[in-house]
């Protein structure tokens, strides 16, 4: 990710122009192994081990302030200069687990397991994860799923903001005092616990309907924010969090014909900060140490819908996204305007010469150009506001070989 300013724009409007260029490297190994025990039990097992190079180098231009009140205030006359912010970390995560696949009934099954988990990092965090699931079919058009499990989610290492703040002292680019001492606060690993019941019904030949319904209960909560100029995201931890919610869809298929529709209601908080803390301001600190706030995604209703029809070698398709809003304003407690747009599309496959499949597309998305604002500039963590793409059309041709 590499963030380039304005600089002289930036330095004389925000009193920062930040240059930021955080870069990843990652090596995976990972082993599998599945036994068929018996007629009854399929026992698998597994270990990974994934090793994560971060180099962060970042030049932030910056004018000498003063302290006043609540923030940093530009010294008269002071002229720009840069601070440098780089730094490399190595972060290291390994992971085993064990689980049996356990055929109770010729219609119910128990898939039961542990995983372990160790993150080396910044500091070093593990767990003992247990998970199981059941899937019952009493008859052949219906399945029912229920299944709890518990996670372990380390943070970004590349995004994680690992510099010394104090360098910032008397700038434009200063930490608030109060809040200094919390820069050592490390970015913890999210850890929760996750329920999870649904049901998929066949209703004809053609015609099938899911429900799903979850819940997690989350602690040391994971969330991202942009916090200052540069456009890339940076990590905090909520001591506890709470996400859940509900999901219906449905599809329809006969022929060359489809149509389906999602429609998801959802919940997503958190409360007091333990990390990340001087990325805020101290009035947000201490909404967000004492009372529930919208995370950065909460998004209360989304809905989605779409259809296709294919003749022959060619296929027309559209398909529609509503969504009721983010949440904006002071630590998140207003909920944006709803948005909706519209997406059309045709392939054609054709044949040039002997064996030459090629397939044609042309897509058209934001069909009716709607300007919709997804973030207006505030909330927790948004520095700036963003928006729907504009409409925009794609044409291509390619071919498999």
């Amino acid at each position: 990710m590499l963030f380039k300013p304005d600089t002289v724009a930036d330095v004389i409007f925000n009193g920062i122009a930040s240059r930021a260029d955080h870069q990843l490297l990652a090596n995976n190994f990972q082993f599998d192994i599945r036994d068929h025990i018996n007629n009854r039990h399929t026992l698998g097992g597994g270990l990974s081990i994934g090793v994560q190079q971060a180099t962060v180098n970042t030049t932030d231009t910056v004018l000498p302030a003063t302290f006043s009140g609540t923030q940093y205030i530009a010294t008269a006359g002071g002229q720009p200069f840069p601070i440098v912010d780089n730094y490399n970390k190595t972060g290291v995560l390994y992971g085993v687990y064990l689980q049996d696949e356990w055929l109770l009934t010729s219609k119910l099954m128990l898939n039961y397991g542990l995983r372990a988990d160790l993150w080396d990092a910044f500091i070093v965090e593990s767990q003992i994860s247990p998970r199981i699931n059941l899937v019952y079919a009493p008859v052949r058009s219906t399945t029912l799923h229920a299944g709890y499990g518990r996670y372990f989610t380390p943070p970004p290492l590349e995004a994680i903001q690992g510099g010394d703040v104090s360098k910032f002292d008397n700038t434009t680019n200063g930490v608030i005092p109060s809040l200094e001492a919390t820069a050592a606060d490390p970015v913890r690993s999210e850890r929760y616990h996750y329920f999870d019941v649904g049901v998929n019904q066949e209703i004809k030949r053609h015609f099938h309907l899911g429900v799903d319904v979850y819940y997690k209960q989350k602690k040391d909560t994971l969330d991202e924010g942009q916090f200052g100029p540069a456009m890339i995201f940076s990590p905090n931890n909520a001591s506890k969090g709470i996400v859940k919610g509900v999901e219906v869809t449905g599809s329809y298929e006969t022929g060359g014909f489809t149509v389906w529709a999602n429609l998801a209601h959802s919940r997503a908080i958190a409360k007091g900060l333990i990390s990340g803390q001087w990325q805020f301001e101290p009035d947000e600190v201490a909404y967000m140490q004492s009372n529930w706030y919208h995370l950065d995604h909460d998004q209360d209703w989304t809905a989605s819908a779409g259809g296709s029809y294919k003749w022959g070698n060619t296929k027309v398709y559209a398909d529609a996204l509503f969504g009721s809003g983010l949440y904006g304003g002071f630590c998140n407690q207003s909920e944006l305007p709803a948005y909706g747009t519209v997406n059309l599309g045709i392939t054609h496959d054709f044949l040039v010469g002997s064996g030459n499949r090629f397939k044609a597309r042309v897509d058209v998305t934001n069909v009716g150009d709607l300007t919709y604002e997804i973030r207006d500039g505030q909330g927790i963590g948004v520095w700036a506001p963003q928006y729907l793409p504009r409409r925009a059309i794609y044409a291509g041709i390619s071919k498999n070989f």
